[in-house]
Parts: C-alpha cells; structure tokens; sequence
C-alpha cells in the first residue's frame, strides 16, 4: 500500500476484514463528490502572427474536479488538430496560459485550439484559423563560384522559413524581354563627316547611344531615305561597336548605287563571324534577312562590301527573341542554397536573382548580382586583301599591303610585341614575309578593327609562280590564340622573268620557251 490508509476490522464470528483507502475528499454534496469529468479550456486570440512564429494560449476554466497537468494549444494545416499534431506544453493547474506556435512555413494556414489535461484525458477548446505572414526580408549573401567559360555556380545564404527558391538568370540587368532593339537608319544629319558624295571614313552615335564606323563611306545616295553607300574597293565596311541584349535576326535593305549587272555580293558579320555570305545586291530595293542567330550578351554588327560595285544600305535591324532569360533559367525552382548555372556563352556578362518560395508564399527579389564567364574564344581575323585574289610575279617582287579584320568578344585583342603579326610563303613553302601588322587596334579592343602591313621587296630567287599562303595571328588578353590561313596566286605578267615551283628552267630561258611554245618561234640560246 503506498500512499494510503489501511483499516483492519473484526466481525462477530472472528473474521477479519480490511478496507483500503487512497483519497478521501470532502464535498458538500453528494453529486460534488462522485461527478469528476475531464478539463474546461477556452482558446484565446492569436496574436503577433509573423513568417514562423504566431502567440497563442488558453483559460482552464474547470480541473474537472481533477487535478490538471499539462495544457497547451495543438495546430495543424488541414482538419481538426489533436495533441498527435503540433503542440505545446505550458503548464498545469487552472487560468490563463501562453504559448508561443513556432516553426511555421510562411504563407501557410493553420487551425489551431487550446486543451488541458488531467487523469481522465484531454479536452479541447474550439478551432480557429490564421495565415502565417509572408516573407518579409530577402534572400541574401549571393555569390559567384567558380565561373568558367560557358557555366558558373551561383550560391545564397539560406533565408529562415523558405522551402525552396526560384532563380533567374539573364543577359539584361532588368531581366525584361529585350524584343526590337532598335534601327540604324544613316541620317545623314548624324553622320556627317564630310563631302556627302566622298568615299571617307565616317564615325557617329545614333539615337541609342550606338558607335558605329564606316569606311570608304558616302551618304548621298537614298533607299528609305537616307542611305549609306559603300565604295566598291577594297577595305569598305561598315561597323558598330558593342550593342546590348543579344541578336537572333538581322536585317539589312540594299540596293546597287551605281553601274549594272545583278551579281554584286556583300558580307554580315555578328561578332567577327560571316552570319551571311554572297548576298547579291543589284537595281532592285531588297531586305536581306538572317534569322536564327544566337548571340547572347553584347554583339557587333559589320557589313562587307565585295568590291564590284557600290553598296547602298538602310535600316539596318536588329532584333531578339523577346526574352532575355537563359534557357531554362526563368524562375527555376530550386531545393537547396545553390544551383549551377550552364549552357552559356563564353565571355558574356549574366545578370542573376534570387526568391524564396513556399506552397502559398514568394519573398521579394534580391539585390542583382553580374558575373562574366571566362573568355574562352580567341580573336576572329577576316576580310583580307589576300584571301583568294591574284597578283602578279612583278607585284610580289616588290611587295605590297596586307589588310583585313579583327575582333575580339571577350578581354579584347592584344596588341602585344609580336602580335597579331603575319608570315606569307611562297608555292614551294619558302617564307618570303613575316612581319607584325603596323596597324592593329590598341590593347582590349572588341569591335571589329582594321589590321594593316606591308612586305617587300622579295628577292628575285624567291619570287616564283603559284599558290602562296598567308599565315595571320592575333591573340587575346587571356591567351586565346587564332590562326588563319589565306591563299592568293601569284601569275606571270609576261614581262619578268618567273618559274613555276621548283622548276630548274629559270628566268629568261624559261620565258623564251614559253615564246617559242606559244607562237612557234625558233628558241635561241642566251649566248
């Protein structure tokens, strides 16, 4: 026996008999005295309702006529809480109480109600409702690591509450679609530059505050109004600087200014890469179009002319795909505090956000954090004098110009002691040149940018008949090297001596059997 009393009684037939006692209570009626029931409770407002953590309570009104010992308020998200569910502990015995809800998902709603305890069980108040309040900070700690080339890995400070997140990833800082960019129309007002019908080189800002620069230019000549027109030469083009937000089609309207024929070619370039070759411009008005690009980030635009006749251009256009998103990285829903971010260019500039996310809530955006991948694109070399034309024997023994193009999307060209340079040699493979361009872009230039240089005199030995190779270079500030190689011919101008490859019959002797086989003339020895 623990706790109580033990009486020990005797009958009148010698038995004895024991009655065990373990509580006796004193009432003032018989009914106050055996009525025993489980805990009145009633539930009391919730109040400082906040992202994870809500206060609440109760009022044990009533024991029961038992003691109480535990009470509280139990919630969950759907139905009728039990102290199965959520709960607090907050005491024991009759009166008012607190509790204090906590780990909350912001954004979500929760029923809720008091109860208290004692030895019959557990009882209940009545159920209310509320919604946990939303975000009200957001995600922070945003950085960068690593950045490569075409991929970076982009990592956050967890933010209390959250139950994933959603990123964006961009080409603009604004994160809006970037759609019609704009239009280059050639107001003559705004290029100025000179004597309207002279071939100069012409350098103006437009109305988007775009740089552009043509060479061998004049802007007499009309289509939509005032047009540009390329003089048929060697070295006329057409140029902008860098331009934002990305391309996926160009347009150009084109015309022949001057002289006859339909075949006249001219050549588009995105970033120093031919977009478009041999589009034929002659009488007739018309819009070239070329769709389909992908060029995120910052672009350049440059226009080619053949040289046959002259180009007439207008409106010039440019336009994306209206959104400005990387693909796949528009709201992306993420578990952790991290994602890695791929399928990018090398040498753009990416634009990157953060939210946290519940199933009934979103924070604000972050602050806006850039990264540029790693330039992992050498320098582009194009249009050069050399590329498929034909000189003459007497041309190379005297030497001549070496021109073309360059440029670079990333850190920009290097203009460095011994780039870009360029090596020409001769159809037996002798190295007749090899010099530094003496024209070349200051170091980090980007735009596409003219490349010039001259070799010769070539010594007479050296100078011989056929296919010649020019080997040209540049490198990047980053170390990224380019080369490229062009061919020209080199033919017999019938009037100095030349051979063919390794040809033993030189000079003179060779030219008089030629003579001799060309109008049957009776060879003579040199003596």
């Amino acid at each position: 026996m623990i706790d109580g009393i033990m009486l020990i009684g005797g009958a009148d037939v010698g038995t004895i008999g024991r009655v065990y006692f373990d509580e006796i209570r004193v009432a003032k009626s018989w009914a106050d005295l055996v009525d025993r029931h489980l805990p009145t409770v009633l539930a009391r407002p919730i109040s400082s309702i906040l992202e994870t953590t809500a206060s609440a309570g109760g009022d044990v009104m009533s024991d029961g006529g038992l003691t109480v010992t535990n009470r509280g308020v139990v919630w969950t998200t759907n139905g009728t809480p039990t102290i199965a569910d959520s709960a607090t502990s907050d005491g024991t015995g009759l009166g008012i109480y607190a509790s204090s809800l906590t780990g909350l998902v912001p954004g979500q709603t929760y029923f809720v109600r008091a109860y208290a305890q004692n030895a019959l069980g557990i009882s209940y108040g009545d159920v209310s409702n509320f919604t946990a309040a939303c975000f009200s900070s957001v995600v922070t700690g945003l950085y960068v690591n690593p950045t490569n080339t075409t991929d970076f890995t982009l990592h956050w400070s967890p933010l209390v509450g959250a139950t994933g997140y959603g990123v964006d990833v961009s080409i603009s800082p604004t994160f809006g679609g970037v759609g019609n960019y704009g239009v280059e129309p050639f107001g003559r007002g705004i290029i100025g530059g000179g004597t309207v019908s002279s071939y100069l080189t012409r350098d103006w800002t437009n109305a988007n505050g775009i740089v552009w620069t043509a060479e061998k230019a004049r802007t007499d000549q009309t289509i939509d109004g005032d047009a540009l027109t390329l003089q048929n030469a060697s070295g006329a083009y057409l140029v902008s600087q860098s331009i934002t937000g990305g391309v996926s089609e160009l347009r150009v309207t084109h015309q022949r200014a001057f002289g006859s024929g339909e075949a006249h070619t001219f050549d588009i370039f995105v970033n120093g890469t031919k977009v478009a070759t041999n589009i034929t411009y002659g009488s007739a008005i018309q819009t070239a179009v070329v769709q389909n690009l992908n060029f995120p980030g910052s672009f350049t635009i440059m226009i080619t002319n053949s040289g046959s006749e002259r180009l007439s251009i207008d409106d010039v256009t440019w336009t994306n795909s209206g959104s400005s998103y990387v693909s796949g990285y528009e709201d992306r829903s993420v578990a952790g505090t991290s994602v890695s971010v791929t399928g990018l260019e090398s040498a753009v500039t990416y634009y990157y956000r953060v939210r946290a996310t519940t199933p009934n809530c979103v924070s604000d955006n972050s602050t806006t954090g850039s990264v540029t991948t790693k330039d992992g694109v050498a320098p582009s070399l194009f249009g050069f004098n050399l590329d498929g034309g034909t000189n003459t024997d007497a041309q190379i023994r005297v030497g001549f110009s070496v021109t073309g193009m360059v440029s670079d999307v990333g850190a920009g060209v290097s203009n460095g002691p011994a780039t870009p340079y360029f090596v020409i040699r001769n159809s037996v493979g002798v190295t007749i040149a090899s010099n530094k361009f003496s024209t070349a872009p200051a170091n980090g230039t980007t735009a596409p940018s003219a490349l010039a240089g001259t070799f010769g005199p070539v010594p007479q030995a050296n100078v011989v008949l056929g296919i010649y190779t020019a080997t040209v270079s540049a490198v990047d500030l980053t170390g990224n090297a380019v080369t490229s190689n062009f061919v020209f011919t080199v033919i017999d101008d019938d009037v100095d001596p030349a051979r063919v490859g390794n040809d033993p019959c030189p000079g003179r002797e060779r030219w008089r059997l030629a003579r001799h086989a060309n109008f049957n003339w009776r060879h003579k020895s040199d003596g």
